[in-house]
């Protein structure tokens, strides 16, 4: 990165506009300011010219990165999304991500407003619950009349079906509906249902299950089940309830 040109360059540009560099005498990261959050908290935007960023997440903003020149490779919970000029993609809060380009210009819109505070790197990360919806399972008494119902009366798509076993997976934004029935749960699961919990599985994901665990115990939140290992669907996760017994598995993936 020929950090003197790329100032310059901002300058003729942005005049006026504060330009702030990652490190002083070999930055990887140029930020120049266009609309701070310090005029309206509920939005900001900049300019960022990027060699790489380092992996970190904002508790409160959404982001969108739109590539202005260049190509960058944007990495979001571990998924690597190329990005070629007038390309962009939506950051939600909560979502590790960092970025590698060659002085790759990238303007980044950030709502609300982009704060220092608010910019946590990974390592420094409080305890909290930011989990990706997955899937809900509907335990189903008559199986096929439900799969008639989701796909015939609703016209969902079929993603996934399991022949010859009670399991059929819908399409639902960015998560799945599942109809299937509770002697398809693990068995600890199956163990422990009640008449009344034989309807809803909430399915969420999270990446730090630690985390996530100490977050709930302080919040005095109980487990209906321990944190389990189940290689065979390549999980680990523990289950909560609501106050009406509608069943959460809160898990992440095995490596």
């Amino acid at each position: 990165m020929d950090a003197k040109k790329i100032i310059t360059e901002l300058k003729k540009q942005y005049p006026g506009k504060k330009i702030i560099l990652n490190h002083p005498k070999t930055p990887t990261e140029i930020v120049c300011e266009i609309d701070p959050a310090g005029k309206h908290p509920q939005y900001s935007s900049a300019v960022v010219v990027i060699d790489e960023t380092k992996p970190h997440y904002h508790q409160n903003s959404a982001e969108i990165y739109y590539v202005l020149k260049g190509k960058l490779e944007l990495f979001v919970e571990g998924v690597r999304y190329s990005l070629s000029q007038e390309r962009y993609r939506v950051i939600p809060p909560g979502k590790v991500h960092f970025a590698k380009g060659k002085a790759t210009w990238v303007l980044v819109y950030s709502e609300p407003g982009w704060l220092p505070e608010d910019n946590l790197e990974v390592g420094k990360k409080p305890k909290t619950f930011l989990p990706d919806l997955t899937k809900v399972q509907l335990l189903a008494e008559d199986f096929r009349l439900m799969i008639d119902f989701y796909q015939q009366s609703l016209g969902l798509t079929v993603i996934q079906e399991e022949v010859g076993s009670a399991y059929v997976e819908f399409a639902i934004g960015d998560a799945s509906l599942v109809i299937t029935k509770p002697d398809l749960l693990p068995e600890p699961v199956r163990q422990k249902l009640t008449e009344n919990q034989r309807r809803t599985l909430i399915q969420l994901r999270v990446r730090d299950l630690d985390s996530v665990i100490s977050f709930l115990k302080e919040k005095k939140v109980d487990f209906y089940l321990p944190l389990t290992r189940y290689p065979d669907r390549g999980v680990e996760s523990f289950y909560i309830q609501d106050p009406e017994g509608n069943l959460l598995e809160i898990y992440s993936d095995l490596e």
